[in-house]
């Protein structure tokens, strides 16, 4: 192992809804990564999200690109977005160490402020929270 690879930051890739500027779906977005994952992960980690590639290109080869690379991905599920479960879909292709982030669930319910546990996502431990109020 060379001089620089020992001293290379893991790559953390975080998955999810990520919104347009100044909506809730970005501010929750934007909370997660600032005052959660951020802080849990970094220095150890490089953490990134689809909207700080900014080279120009197909952003969903960048993504497949970014999850290859990434030693860790954190996937916020909050909100039942599409993409986030087709990235984490990818990311347990490539067998990912994944960290499942969700609205907190009441037990007695599959279906929570929108946010649907589907089957596949019942089975893995994930860590909950409650959502931003905007």
């Amino acid at each position: 192992m060379s001089t620089s690879q020992a001293r290379r930051a893991k790559r953390c890739f975080v998955i999810g809804p990520i919104g347009e500027e100044n909506t809730a779906t970005r501010n929750n977005a934007d909370t997660l990564l600032a005052y959660v994952v951020k802080p849990a992960l970094e220095p150890a980690y490089e953490v990134t999200r689809a909207d700080d590639i900014s080279k120009p290109g197909m952003v969903d080869a960048q993504v497949i690109i970014a999850i290859k690379l990434a030693d860790l991905i954190v996937s916020d599920l909050h909100g039942e977005n599409p993409n986030a479960y087709y990235e984490l879909g990818i990311a347990h292709c490539f067998r990912k160490k994944t960290i499942h982030l969700i609205a907190r669930v009441p037990r007695s319910r599959l279906i929570y402020r929108g946010t649907e546990l589907f089957f596949t996502i019942l089975r893995t431990r994930r860590l909950t929270a409650k959502p931003v109020r905007n």
